[in-house]
């Protein structure tokens, strides 16, 4: 070969020689994962994740519903029911005449009573319902208790509608509230949010 040819292209032939040993180097050392057990892999660290996520959600969407509980003479009274907060909103005050509100968010607002209940002059079997508010077209607001446990009916379903007592709580209350008072064989449903509060009286015949 041609002394001044050889001398140009010397340098290059070395240089593919040391990057061919250096790729052959590389190859001994790293370890090609099988396909399979890469995608087994994958699935697992995806399904942990998903588990890890479900876990950290849970305390706070149980922490968004609550119960409200009492008895009378040892039978069992209860409202299992959504918190949603007010969280600068004025929610209440977005109501119009004649619209009916769930009483809480997400899955419905459901009445546990295990004792017969007089609400007014209508009387309510032991069973479960589902509450209702409605805001009237006078402005006076409603309890409605449904035996039908999806969305509202038109009032197909009403069993009873009553006229919530209309007062206002001493300081805002952030997160929607209802409690179940008790006195004898009296009661009352008490709902509080913002600065309203609702009550339903009735009794156990």
């Amino acid at each position: 070969m041609n002394e001044p040819i050889a001398e140009t292209i010397k340098p290059a032939l070395t240089f593919i020689g040391e990057s061919a040993a250096s790729r052959r180097g590389s190859e001994k050392q790293m370890k090609i994962p099988d396909s399979r057990e890469e995608i087994m892999r994958r699935v697992f660290l995806g399904v942990l994740t998903i588990a890890l996520m479900s876990l950290l959600a849970a305390p706070a969407a149980l922490a968004q519903r609550d119960t409200a509980e009492a008895d009378i003479d040892g039978k069992q009274i209860s409202i299992d029911y959504g918190r949603p907060s007010l969280a600068g909103r004025d929610m209440l005050g977005q109501m119009q005449p004649g619209q009916v509100w769930r009483m809480g968010m997400n899955s419905a607002t459901m009445l546990r009573t295990e004792t017969p209940l007089m609400f007014g002059d209508a009387r309510v079997e032991p069973g479960s319902y589902r509450l209702w508010a409605r805001l009237a077209e006078n402005g006076q607001w409603e309890l409605i208790l449904s035996s039908n446990p999806g969305w509202y009916d038109g009032g197909a379903s009403d069993v009873a509608v009553v006229p919530f007592e209309t007062g206002s709580t001493d300081e805002k209350v952030e997160q929607f509230t209802i409690e179940i008072e008790t006195d004898g064989r009296l009661g009352a449903i008490v709902c509080t949010w913002d600065m309203l509060k609702l009550t339903a009286g009735f009794s156990a015949p």
